[in-house]
């Protein structure tokens, strides 16, 4: 039965019967979430997508589910990018998400003068071995959406990552030592 109560009076209602012991079953009041923070390397892209809603607006001013983050356009930085999403119901929902885009160079052009990853491709574990190991090293391991899947701060130049419980595809491996990034590009079978 529709009562013809706008968004904000079923969130104070639900806030007052709550307050008062009440517990109101879960209402149709979806939450649009675009993940965590990301990283991505400036020769990368990415796909923004806020699920399935009747309308969207991007901080972009796109009006499409899913939007394209590309960082040789954005260049180097962090962005803040937002999305506001309307319900059937007609209640509207936002989530906020910041990309880092990073200088992603190669081996060559960085003090990290020698890793070593393998297997690659794998389907269980990824060794990384790192020779001028660093205290203040990051690793990172980035899915083809952008998302961080893995993040460590080793204490070692041994680094095992053990991939079971992640999809197949193509991951960045993004190593981090303070000084510039190491990129490479993992494959879990």
């Amino acid at each position: 039965i529709d009562m013809g109560y706008s968004c904000e009076d079923i969130d104070v209602f639900t806030q007052e019967f709550t307050t008062t012991g009440y517990n109101l079953p879960p209402l149709n009041h979806v939450i649009v979430d675009l993940g965590a923070d990301t990283i991505m390397c400036d020769n990368a892209t990415i796909t923004l997508d806020a699920g399935t809603y009747n309308n969207y607006l991007w901080s972009t001013g796109a009006t499409t589910q899913t939007i394209l983050i590309d960082g040789l356009i954005t260049g180097t930085g962090t962005f803040t990018y937002w999305v506001d999403v309307t319900e059937t119901n007609g209640c509207v929902n936002r989530d906020t998400i910041d990309v880092i885009v990073s200088i992603c160079t190669g081996v060559e052009n960085n003090t990290v003068e020698s890793v070593q990853v393998y297997p690659n491709p794998t389907s269980d574990e990824l060794n990384i071995i790192v020779e001028n190991f660093t205290s203040t090293m990051e690793i990172k391991l980035v899915d083809n959406l952008g998302k961080v899947v893995y993040q460590s701060h080793p204490t070692t130049n041994l680094t095992v990552i053990y991939l079971e419980q992640f999809s197949n595809g193509i991951y960045n491996l993004i190593i981090n030592n303070g000084e510039g990034l190491i990129t490479k590009k993992i494959i879990k079978e």
